[in-house]
């Protein structure tokens, strides 16, 4: 069976420039979801600041 999964990373939710936004949400990604067995479906980031949203699959 196929899971979904809808993340906002990173998930600190801290405010950050945007290229540091990128590297922590993907070294979050890859260590803890990827890590998993998750893989991205998509990703979308509404404005150029603040989280980005991952849809991930798995299964």
């Amino acid at each position: 069976m196929t899971e979904y999964k809808y993340v906002s990373l990173p998930s600190s939710g801290r405010q950050m420039r945007s290229n540091d936004t990128e590297e922590h949400a993907s070294i979050e990604l890859n260590t803890v979801y990827v890590a998993q067995g998750w893989d991205v479906v998509n990703a979308t980031r509404p404005a150029l600041q603040g989280q980005i949203g991952f849809l991930l699959r798995r299964g």
